[in-house]
């Protein structure tokens, strides 16, 4: 009898170390990349924000007489987008950071904070 008859070849363990590998590669992944379309809502004020997924979105203002604000919105990175906002001519640019339920917008005015809205 061989030396070799007695020992297992490792090749017997290549098919379950791969199935291992896969199940916890696609335990591992998390959604990182989050959708911003539908609407938030601000959490300090009456403001709803929406965001469409053909890229244009819209600030109201239910409890107030000022017309709804409308914006282009596009993607930069991973959870980061860039919001261009005509405002009374003046073309602004806000930056916009999606945190699991959280969207934070940024802009020379300082950070606004908004929670996914869910109508009652």
């Amino acid at each position: 009898m061989s030396e070799s008859s007695g020992k297992k070849s490792p090749f017997f363990l290549k098919p379950a170390f791969i199935f291992l590998s896969v199940i916890l590669l696609a335990l591992g992944c998390s959604k990182t990349n989050q959708d911003v379309s539908g609407e938030w809502l601000n959490v300090k004020s009456a403001e709803i924000l929406e965001f469409n997924p053909d890229g244009t979105g819209v600030f109201m203002y239910p409890k107030s007489q000022n017309a709804p604000l409308a914006f282009s919105w596009k993607r930069t990175a991973t959870n980061k987008y860039v919001l261009d906002v005509d405002f009374m001519g003046t073309r602004k640019n806000l930056t916009a950071t999606l945190d699991g339920k959280s969207l934070g917008i940024e802009s020379t005015l300082g950070k606004e904070l908004y929670q996914r809205y869910t109508s009652k």
